[in-house]
């Protein structure tokens, strides 16, 4: 990969790095790395294009995994898309759910490591999950809006590929540009009654009934497929320097 970026770029998205993950794993200030003009250097990777943004940080390289990965794409429009954001504890048990075998698992391909994701979900993570979070969430987020309001874009969006990613984002703050009815549809279909409920008989573990009183519970029985119909992609969004404050609450009562 071309690592060359603009040197007044270069500090910008070294700052994309949480100060947190800095911390955590004892590593050196990132923006070091800038003001010296080195795009790759040590535990930092950056790349800018001016339309693609990429951060990597590698606290060690006998890992498969890096600690933080984060994705930005700049539309035609100027607005910040989140496409991939990861923080990863690299120290905690790494489940293989994206991997059969020594062949790696392809997004829509159809195959699934059962065994690994059952593990996974009993350790308490989300599906595609790899290792358990930092808890930097939030954090990562103000970075983004940092970068984002230094190139005058307008707002932060993202494209939620699971339900629980699409729940992190709304209790954030962002707000549906659609797919809002479908995440109250959701919702109402795992309550007493409802026609997910209905199908979480026990009869796999994938199927139990308690799936339905957590986000990730629930979006696990969505990834095994529970919906059956086909559902799009919500569309969200929110406004560079809007405060965190959530607006709409798709899912009232429901733990994480």
């Amino acid at each position: 990969m071309d690592n060359e970026i603009r040197e007044d770029r270069l500090a910008l998205v070294a700052a994309l790095v949480p100060d947190e993950v800095v911390e955590h794993y004892k590593l050196p200030d990132p923006l070091s790395f800038a003001d010296q003009g080195r795009a790759q250097s040590g535990p930092y990777d950056f790349f800018d294009d001016g339309k693609s943004v990429r951060v990597k940080v590698w606290p060690r390289l006998d890992i498969p995994d890096p600690a933080f990965v984060l994705d930005l794409k700049v539309s035609y429009l100027g607005e910040v898309e989140i496409v991939w954001i990861s923080i990863n504890d690299i120290d905690a048990p790494r489940f293989d759910v994206d991997a059969l075998g020594n062949l790696p698992i392809k997004p829509k391909s159809g195959r699934r490591n059962i065994e690994g994701e059952l593990r996974a979900m009993k350790a308490g993570l989300a599906p595609n999950q790899v290792r358990r979070g930092l808890g930097y969430f939030t954090s990562a987020l103000g970075k983004i809006d940092a970068f984002a309001k230094a190139i005058s874009a307008p707002l932060i969006s993202i494209f939620p590929m699971a339900y629980h990613n699409a729940i992190l984002y709304e209790r954030r703050g962002f707000h549906y540009r659609s797919g809002d009815e479908l995440m109250v549809h959701i919702h109402e279909g795992f309550l007493e009654g409802g026609v997910y409920k209905k199908q979480l008989d026990g009869s796999s573990p994938f199927k139990m009934p308690a799936l339905s009183e957590s986000i990730r519970g629930r979006s696990w029985a969505i990834h095994n497929g529970i919906l059956r119909e086909m559902c799009y992609v919500p569309s969200m969004y929110r406004m560079v320097g809007e405060d965190h404050a959530q607006k709409l609450d798709t899912a009232p009562g429901i733990k994480w």
